[in-house]
């Protein structure tokens, strides 16, 4: 088993997309940014998994669909700006 990448308290950017499910269970949006609260392991998945502050506590996300905010180039961040929200050039 891997090390988790993530640490609670750390910032966040949703760089995944999650496809539709059960509506009940809230998705992450690419572009946005969340605060981890949380880790589990999935044993099933073989992977570590978010629990996020924007989000109920029972709730985890695979970490692949995430990097952490200071790893992001300006040119990342930009692009997933771009997809989610208009940006304005000054």
């Amino acid at each position: 088993m891997n090390p988790p990448r993530f640490q609670p308290g750390q910032c966040i950017v949703c760089v995944g997309t999650f496809p539709d499910g059960n509506p009940a269970i809230p998705r992450p949006q690419r572009g946005q940014l969340y605060h981890v609260t949380g880790l589990r392991y999935s044993t099933r998945f073989r992977q570590w998994g978010v629990r996020l502050a924007e989000f109920a506590p029972e709730y985890s996300y695979g970490e692949e669909s995430f990097a952490p905010m200071e790893e992001l180039s300006e040119g990342e961040f930009r692009k997933l700006l771009a997809e989610t929200w208009v940006v304005v050039e000054q």
